[in-house]
């Protein structure tokens, strides 16, 4: 799955969750679909041209939310995973693959390679957010509009990656700390491992937050400012411990932090 180069403010998180859960709950072909979720059947599907149900429908199926057989629709999405809102942006999670020429991915790696926060009112902020992205090739290539950004704003902050300080307003916020307790709440079977070395602790959690690669620099073993803090505070709170193995080859390095003042560099993670 992915999050389709379409991206835009229109293709609201919550509305596709609602057509990827309708599609779970049963058969329907497109027009069964958009009757239970609009009043109109005028239009055919795949006119999106002035059709915001049109245009849900073929971001989900363009992601690989939904897929459409003989007419009828169906998703890979399981009944518990579609029981919430937050069950369901948590699965994804875990569905979502990295792509190369992918605008979401390539928003998401510049963002999480940063260790700013980007604040002011929310158009503010996307326009902040859009004129320092541009500054990355990678994401330059893809011309990216405000509305892009404002899509992206919407799917980091339902996929709980980021946050903001009030409703859509003020700083944004990493929080990969939650998604990363979550993660270890949902795998008991980590605590059984030990003293893990550190690359194979991102390789298990990478399972379910297809994210973490973009969380480290390719050139070495350092990790970024959003999932070093994320490691630090659940180490603060004694959920993981980062240890230093003598036997280990493989040392790994923490930005610098005034907050916490443990060493910044280690080779082992213990799920406690």
């Amino acid at each position: 799955m992915l999050i389709p180069n379409s991206l835009r403010m229109e293709y609201m998180p919550k509305m596709v969750y609602a057509i990827v859960r309708l599609v779970g709950s049963g058969q329907y072909t497109a027009d069964e679909l958009r009757k239970r979720i609009t009043a109109s059947v005028t239009r055919n599907y795949d006119d999106s041209s002035n059709d915001r149900f049109g245009m849900l429908l073929t971001f989900a199926l363009d992601g690989g939310f939904i897929r459409e057989k003989n007419g009828y629709f169906e998703t890979e999405f399981t009944d518990e995973e579609l029981e919430s809102f937050p069950e369901f942006t948590y699965a994804l999670l875990g569905k979502l693959i990295i792509q190369n020429n992918n605008m979401f991915d390539a928003m998401l790696k510049y963002y999480l390679s940063s260790d700013q926060t980007i604040e002011g009112d929310y158009t503010g902020t996307a326009a902040k957010f859009r004129e320092k992205s541009l500054e990355d090739p990678k994401v330059k290539s893809f011309r990216i509009e405000e509305d892009n950004v404002h899509g992206f704003f919407f799917w980091v902050e339902a996929l709980g990656i980021a946050t903001f300080e009030s409703y859509r307003s003020g700083h944004l916020y990493f929080c990969v700390e939650e998604l990363l307790l979550r993660c270890i709440n949902k795998h008991p079977e980590f605590k059984n491992l030990g003293s893990m070395p550190t690359k194979q602790f991102l390789d298990l959690i990478q399972r379910d937050l297809y994210f973490i690669p973009f969380c480290c620099a390719d050139d070495g073993n350092v990790i970024m400012y959003p999932l070093s803090q994320a490691l630090r505070i659940l180490d603060n709170m004694g959920v993981i411990a980062l240890e230093n193995r003598q036997d280990s080859d493989q040392m790994w390095h923490l930005p610098s932090s005034r907050v916490f003042s443990k060493n910044n560099t280690f080779t082992n993670v213990r799920v406690c």
